[in-house]
């Protein structure tokens, strides 16, 4: 809840605001229903992402309700809130006295004297006459007759014993023969004379389930001697934690007392803290645990495989899929040693994409094993590092065997020729000769070795031979 607009009038619209938030993981869509005393007012629909709140107003008419007290209930499907309003009494009259209670001496503690101070007003057009009454929780405690011309105003002090009310909330109302107001005053305990007087004086709010609460509470010794008494806490009656209390007289000490929440239902919860004299008591309200902040990591890409000395990239798809905020460093590691880190902060529901880097320069050839991490959630993938290709380079060597065709022709008729295989010469002879003679030098290479032109035959002594025959 986070407000209305009581108190209204009967008739008036009754508005409330409240503020709906989605604690889930998942977009959803729900119908937010506004109830008074369970009948249905007003209903809305409210469609929010993981992490989302809307505040939005739901409103009523209260044609036909009686003045009084009312609870107002807002619901969705899992979680309801609620508060009391008021819906004030009759539409102001125009004619007759009016009543406004002005202030009250409240709190008091029993025994002593309540006086409230109420505006009296004649609204009509002759002097009136009436007893003017004051009430506690419909009990009259005191009367007063009061006489106003007409248009004329007068403020009037009515008071009460409190004497036997037991602490808590009354209703106070002043009324006229016409008209009436109330308020809502508390009545305290009354202070302890002799023994551990308790007083509450901080809770831990606001509060979820899970959450640790604390309560600090102030113990005084009102007596003459020094006292020694167990001090506890209990949440709707139930006990949950104790200290152990010793106090010189007049002495006091703050003591903290604990409560695990993680057990509790959400809703209201009233807060005990009592020694063996005294006790106090608050109400708080404990809200549902909303999911921290939780972030999912994945690697989706990288620029592998790399040669050494090149620069690695990791793509990294980071998402904060929890309720809150979260600031956290993104780290990747080369089989183990932290090479690039990034720090991230993500609101609820947002994600975001993230390329971590690093060199290369001395890693051998090879698989390594990367992972990128934040907080406790990791992702890992394999990647190659290739060997530097080497270009192939020729030499000259003077190994291998060569073979070398030198071949002579003659042409017309007359034709011979000759042929060098390492070394050896063969000779062929054909009838015919002309004037044109040819040479070429044929080579063929084995191994790696190559020579050109390089052999034992005489040239010119074959040539020579070639044309006597």
């Amino acid at each position: 809840m986070v407000d209305t607009n009581d108190p209204v009038e009967p008739g008036e619209t009754l508005e409330v605001d409240t503020t709906i938030t989605n604690t889930g993981e998942e977009e959803g869509t729900q119908e937010i229903v506004l109830e008074l005393n369970g009948d249905v007012l007003d209903t809305a629909e409210v469609t929010l992402g993981p992490g989302e709140s809307e505040t939005i107003t739901l409103s009523g008419d209260t044609e036909g309700l009686e003045p009084g007290e009312y609870t107002a209930t807002v619901s969705s499907d899992n979680d309801t809130a609620e508060v009391t309003v008021t819906i004030g009494d009759d539409e102001p009259i125009d004619d007759g006295l009016q009543v406004t209670i002005e202030s009250t001496n409240a709190p008091v503690e029993p025994g002593d004297v309540l006086e409230v101070d109420a505006l009296i007003e004649n609204l009509s057009d002759e002097e009136l006459t009436q007893d003017i009454v004051l009430e506690l929780n419909g009990e009259v405690l005191d009367t007063a007759e009061v006489t106003l011309g007409p248009g004329d105003s007068d403020t009037i002090t009515l008071s009460g014993d409190t004497e036997g009310l037991e602490p808590g909330e009354y209703t106070v109302t002043i009324s006229s023969d016409d008209d009436s107001d109330s308020v809502t005053i508390t009545i305290d305990d009354e202070p302890v004379e002799d023994g551990f007087e308790v007083i509450i004086e901080g809770v831990t709010e606001p509060i979820e389930v899970g959450d640790l609460l604390e309560v600090e509470a102030l113990i005084e010794n009102t007596s003459t001697e020094t006292i020694t008494q167990t001090i506890e806490v209990a949440l709707n009656g139930e006990v949950l934690d104790s200290v152990e209390v010793t106090l010189e007289p007049g002495d006091s000490e703050l003591v903290t007392l604990s409560v695990d929440t993680s057990d509790l239902e959400p809703g209201e919860y009233t807060v005990t803290v009592s020694s063996e004299d005294d006790s106090d008591s608050v109400t708080i309200t404990i809200d549902p645990e909303t999911e921290p902040g939780v972030v999912s990591v994945s690697i989706t890409d990288t620029n592998a495989p790399v040669a050494p000395g090149d620069t690695l990239e990791v793509v990294t798809a980071v998402e904060n899929t929890g309720d809150e905020a979260v600031t956290q460093d993104l780290t990747l590691t080369l089989n183990g040693t932290v090479l690039d880190s990034v720090t991230v902060e993500l609101d609820p529901g947002e994600s975001d994409t993230i390329t971590l880097s690093t060199s290369t320069i001395g890693l051998e050839p090879g698989t390594y094993t990367i992972t990128v991490s934040i907080g406790d959630v990791s992702g890992s993938v394999t990647i190659t590092i290739e060997e530097e290709e080497e270009e192939e380079e020729e030499e000259p060597g003077e190994t291998g065997d060569a073979i070398v065709e030198q071949n002579i022709s003659q042409n017309n008729s007359n034709s011979q020729s000759a042929t060098a295989v390492n070394g050896d010469v063969s000779q062929s002879q054909a009838v015919g000769q002309t004037n044109d003679a040819s040479i070429s030098n044929t080579t063929a290479t084995t191994g790696s070795n190559t020579n050109v032109g390089d052999t034992d035959v005489d040239l010119s002594n074959l040539i020579e031979q070639f044309l006597d025959d």
